[in-house]
């Protein structure tokens, strides 16, 4: 019986992820067969071989499984990190990014979205705002932290991997089969998206007559920590009007979950 469980895809993913830390060695196994065979040819037939670098090609195979490991090793160990975890990222952040996309949805018709201009104060590492610029034509999106750490995220790798080094036919020169193939190592940082290592007290945007609206959401490191009434009071204070506000420990929807969700350290946490 084949399960589509969350969890039994989760081990699926664990198991892929752990199957490329043994990269290195099924590639040494195959490599060294071709060294094993070799060594069954003909002297005459070998040093004919060696003429046009065969045993230096095994070498240079040798060096570019090693590298190649380092590369599925980081994949391995990340998928791991994950897939692996009892309450995985995709159930911390995806609530949170479904609610706040919602929201916009209700405010902003998709036809206005190019005429709309989202401020996320308190980006942390920029995963909100970039979730927010790619969920729809937004005309920008500016991201505001007084950390280096949502540049160093976004910053777009490269990684280069050796993909034919195994086949040792079939290929007409060496170089051929040594090709390096390069590909984006993280997810590229939405043109719409616009950072700033900077105070959102002072934060100003630049170009506010290109847009027809501005939405501002909550930063998460304030200056004076207030609980849930507290903050309730001073936006009715500060004439804040809620479209939407919810209270997850009255919401029937948040009735069945009753252990502690990410993020809290209790119960009667926000």
């Amino acid at each position: 019986m084949v399960s589509h469980s969350a969890s039994f895809q989760r081990m699926l993913r664990n198991i892929r992820a752990i199957s490329l830390q043994n990269y290195a060695e099924n590639s040494q196994t195959t490599n060294n067969r071709c060294r094993s065979l070799f060594r069954l040819m003909y002297r005459r037939h070998k040093q004919l071989c060696n003429e046009v670098g065969y045993s230096q090609k095994l070498k240079r195979i040798d060096t570019c499984i090693s590298k190649n490991q380092m590369l599925f090793t980081a994949i391995a160990e990340a998928a791991k990190r994950h897939y692996g975890i009892p309450t995985p990222d995709s159930e911390e952040t995806a609530p949170l990014v479904e609610y706040v996309t919602k929201q916009l949805d209700a405010l902003i018709p998709p036809e206005e979205a190019h005429i709309k201009c989202i401020v996320v104060p308190g980006s942390g590492l920029g995963r909100v705002n970039n979730e927010i610029a790619v969920h729809s034509r937004y005309g920008a999106v500016h991201a505001v932290e007084f950390s280096g750490l949502m540049h160093c995220c976004n910053h777009e790798k490269k990684s280069h991997c050796i993909l034919h080094i195994i086949t040792t036919y079939n290929f007409m020169t060496t170089d051929a089969q040594f090709r390096e193939v390069q590909f984006s190592a993280n997810i590229a940082k939405p043109k719409n998206v616009h950072l700033h290592l900077d105070d959102f007290c002072k934060f100003k945007i630049a170009n506010t007559r290109n847009f027809k609206n501005v939405v501002v959401t909550y930063g998460s490191a304030p200056q004076a920590e207030l609980n849930g009434e507290e903050t309730s009071f001073l936006r009715k204070k500060l004439e804040w009007k809620d479209l939407n506000a919810i209270n997850t420990l009255e919401s029937p929807d948040f009735a069945k979950i009753t252990e502690v969700l990410p993020y809290t350290t209790g119960k009667q946490s926000l």
